[in-house]
């Protein structure tokens, strides 16, 4: 069974005729589940949640009034103490959320941006000439050059993969394919053409764009010369 892990969010209220300071903001990530809770003092009869970036523009999303929960969206619950449970965070729930908190005596607010970091799936990362291995050893004719295709199988759609000379990033001689989709499961490739005086280590990378975080998978090629032999370590 999946683990769901719970982010829990706290958030102060102003009065609704009141300035608010600076909007405080939160990273969840995609697939978690978040409650956001607001702090009032005393009891009241309606808490109501409004996602959007003004409450008079904004869309209600949840509500819980006079002891009856309600919401037009199963993603979204309020509770009997004006919390929000989000159930497993999509990209799609990144966004500004408004609480409002009414009783006969008060009507207050506060708002939180919730900010969504998308996950990466378990993925494979070979390249070709490896034969399904992380890392292997080739030897390249000096004569012409030679064709490496790193592909990434179940890839999400923010990755992208990036070629290394040992810590130098690659920036030509690098073909991206566009993505294709096998079943369910969406493949990228990067084809790098390796000139003839090349030699030494290449390094294969996938990075996800949109965190700017990289995967942890990387793929080696280790650049061999005919008739030129040496130990390699993994």
């Amino acid at each position: 069974m999946d683990t769901i892990w719970i982010v829990v969010i706290f958030i102060s209220l102003y009065s609704s005729n009141s300035a608010h300071p600076s909007v405080p903001s939160i990273v969840v990530h995609e697939g978690q589940s978040a409650e956001i809770s607001c702090l009032a003092k005393g009891n009241h009869d309606a808490y109501f949640w409004w996602k959007g970036e003004y409450l008079h523009n904004s869309t209600e999303i949840a509500s819980f009034v006079r002891g009856t929960p309600s919401g037009p969206s199963g993603s979204y619950k309020a509770t009997e103490n004006g919390t929000l449970f989000i159930k497993k965070v999509s990209l799609n729930d990144e966004g500004k959320y408004i609480c409002r908190v009414l009783s006969e005596l008060s009507d207050c607010n506060g708002e939180i941006l919730v900010y969504v970091k998308a996950s990466i799936p378990d993925f494979a990362l070979d390249i070709d000439l490896c034969d399904g291995d992380a890392s292997c050893v080739i030897q390249i004719t000096p004569s012409k050059s030679t064709m490496l295709t790193c592909q990434a199988t179940d890839a999400s759609p923010s990755m992208e993969l990036k070629w290394f000379n040992g810590s130098s990033e690659i920036t030509e001689g690098i073909e991206s394919e566009s993505p294709v989709m096998t079943g369910t499961s969406r493949v990228i490739s990067a084809t790098l053409n390796v000139a003839p005086e090349c030699t030494g280590s290449l390094i294969c990378q996938a990075v996800d764009t949109k965190t700017k975080d990289v995967s942890g998978k990387f793929a080696h090629v280790q650049l061999q010369l005919p008739g030129y032999f040496f130990l390699l370590k993994v």
